[in-house]
């Protein structure tokens, strides 16, 4: 049978933990679910099972403490990405099409990205020799558009931590929180103007206060089910009002990132 291979892309990332999500809960089952280290230029592989989620499965990719994003060099945190089975790259837009259930388009505008022909399999570091003009035009926005939605995420993560939530849930409710205000924003158009995302105008940021908002019912959804599964679960110990304060600070970070 055929393995599943692809590539993780923010920068390429480079030792992250790639996996195949069979049950689609976002954590990785180490028992059931074949996994795989990225390459330095992003690759995972995954060998052949005959298991039946194989070939249908999302992938997921991890960026932990062993993370390096290649555009920078830099250590990467706590970022989470997914895609669809169909998907040969694993991108913040593929985790857009995934977490808010959007189609291709729809995130190709929201992500200012409309350009580029296929986001599933669009990889801006596949030939970076040779990009010139429109192609580098392209990468360039396409990795743009991905570090600074990654570094909303990021912020918003940092935000969820502090307000108690563990490392990744503080990251599932950031990357739900930020799909969700967007999807919100397309179910609101009036289909004729463009929808596009803006994460980085300090003057307009009602984008970023819906994703904000967005963030903390997240939160809260998550602290209500944690106590539904754990009478002796302290809600209180996970204070999403944190989010909003954060969400601020996350807000003049961001203004001052761009």
């Amino acid at each position: 049978g055929a393995s599943r291979d692809g590539f993780g892309i923010k920068g390429p990332l480079e030792n992250a933990l790639a996996f195949l999500d069979y049950d689609d809960d976002g954590e990785w089952d180490e028992e059931i679910e074949p996994s795989a280290r990225t390459s330095e230029t992003g690759f995972f592989e995954f060998v052949h099972s005959s298991d039946d989620n194989f070939s249908t499965a999302n992938v997921v990719i991890l960026a932990d403490e062993n993370t390096i994003d290649g555009s920078s060099g830099a250590a990467l945190t706590g970022l989470k990405l997914t895609a669809p089975a169909t998907a040969e790259v694993v991108s913040i837009a593929t985790t857009l099409m995934v977490e808010a259930d959007m189609d291709e388009s729809q995130v190709a505008e929201a992500l200012g990205l409309k350009d580029i022909e296929n986001l599933q399999s669009y990889n801006p570091y596949a030939d970076t020799e040779n990009l010139s003009g429109e192609e580098l035009t392209k990468a360039k926005q396409f990795e743009s558009a991905s570090q600074e939605v990654a570094t909303v995420i990021k912020s918003l993560a940092a935000a969820g931590e502090a307000a108690g939530l563990t490392s990744s849930e503080a990251v599932a409710v950031s990357v739900s929180g930020l799909a969700n205000a967007i999807k919100e924003k397309f179910d609101n158009a009036d289909g004729i103007t463009s929808v596009t995302i803006n994460l980085s105008d300090a003057n307009d940021m009602s984008d970023m206060l819906a994703v904000v908002k967005n963030v903390q019912e997240a939160a809260d959804a998550l602290v209500t089910k944690k106590k539904a599964d754990d009478p002796d679960f302290d809600e209180a110990s996970v204070k999403t009002s944190v989010l909003k304060t954060a969400g601020d600070a996350s807000l003049q970070k961001v203004a001052e990132f761009n």
